[in-house]
């Protein structure tokens, strides 16, 4: 199972190499048609981004009817053949341009092939993510590749290495704001140097103008949020470097593609995303704070509680123990859930 995994890895960075080949590629291709029309480059142009697919879709098409025109007759009839040619493709870097573009397309194909060849026998594919409505088969060789179900023992595990907890760091705020921090509170009072919130104490700072409190904040690259990690350098010595505490790669495939592929196609998890967001909509903490900050908390929450369902499966099936998570061993809260797989 290792094996496979190392396997399914490799393919799928090698995939995504490829894709972010291939885009420069297009890209490039692109940015040469729009140059042939007289657009200077850093010119704006209104809908770049739609124009730019349109175009590159034409390309394509044209290409293959190329191909198809210039079949096996060597380079100088292509060259006499481009030159008469009206169309989008008139010049042979043009066409060959093109043809390592399609090339890394057919790249592209290949390897997912070969990835969903190597999930038929991942438990964790057939017997739980191949359910989940929006989670293809690249998303779960991601899932599969990077995460270690037999390292976490806990599913807080998952969301840190994710980099989906948060992360408490102090600040201070000032003491007329703290009744807005503290919305909820049914005790509020100071007692010298210390502001009392329900029993908990805060301390007072700057002539007691100020109220150091807890900084609650999604893991991030913040400089609060980096640690001192050692490495060895090149001459073989041992240092240290500030560094992050999570995958970002990974984290940036779960929050921004899976969890948009949720919503879009209708997920039996996106009822959690609208759930926590109407939660969100109607606590005194949050119904000020914008729509994108309420929406990037209920992708976050929804991806969490995905991944809390995958880890239960995913240990259940490998033998290994399944632990309760922090807020139900230690605070007591068990949330139902609403998802039912198939």
């Amino acid at each position: 199972m290792e094996k496979n995994n190392r396997v399914i890895r490799a393919s799928v960075r090698s995939f995504y190499d490829a894709q972010k080949l291939r885009i420069e590629i297009g890209n490039r291709l692109v940015a040469n048609f729009y140059a042939t029309l007289g657009h200077v480059p850093g010119e704006k142009l209104e809908a770049m981004e739609n124009e730019a697919k349109k175009v590159l879709h034409k390309i394509t098409i044209e290409y293959s009817l190329i191909s198809e025109a210039v079949a096996n007759k060597g380079i100088r009839a292509k060259v006499k053949y481009l030159r008469t040619h009206e169309g989008v493709i008139n010049s042979p870097f043009e066409y060959e341009l093109t043809h390592f573009y399609m090339s890394i397309l057919d790249t592209e194909a290949e390897l997912l092939k070969t990835i969903e060849y190597e999930l038929e026998d991942e438990p964790l594919w057939t017997g739980f993510l191949k359910k989940v409505k929006g989670c293809g088969p690249l998303m779960a060789a991601v899932i599969i590749s990077e995460f270690d179900v037999h390292k976490a023992k806990y599913i807080s595990s998952f969301w840190k290495y994710a980099g989906l907890d948060v992360v408490c760091t102090m600040k201070n705020i000032p003491l007329a704001d703290a009744k807005k921090y503290f919305s909820g509170a049914e005790e509020f009072y100071v007692d010298g140097d210390i502001l009392v919130v329900d029993g908990v104490p805060y301390t007072l700072v700057d002539n007691n103008t100020m109220v150091v409190v807890p900084d609650w904040k999604g893991r991030s690259r913040r400089g609060e949020h980096l640690v001192n990690m050692k490495y060895q350098a090149k001459d073989g010595t041992e240092k240290e470097r500030l560094s992050i505490t999570f995958n970002p790669f990974l984290k940036t495939k779960l929050i921004g593609v899976l969890g948009t592929s949720f919503l879009r196609s209708g997920s039996q998890y996106a009822q959690v995303y609208y759930d926590y967001k109407n939660r969100l909509e109607n606590h005194p903490k949050y119904k000020d704070v914008s729509k994108a900050h309420r929406h990037n908390m209920a992708i976050r929450y929804m991806i969490k509680m995905f991944l809390k369902d995958m880890w239960v499966f995913w240990r259940k099936a490998e033998g290994l123990e399944v632990t309760p998570s922090y807020a139900e061993a230690k605070l007591g809260i068990v949330h139902s859930n609403p998802v039912v797989l198939p």
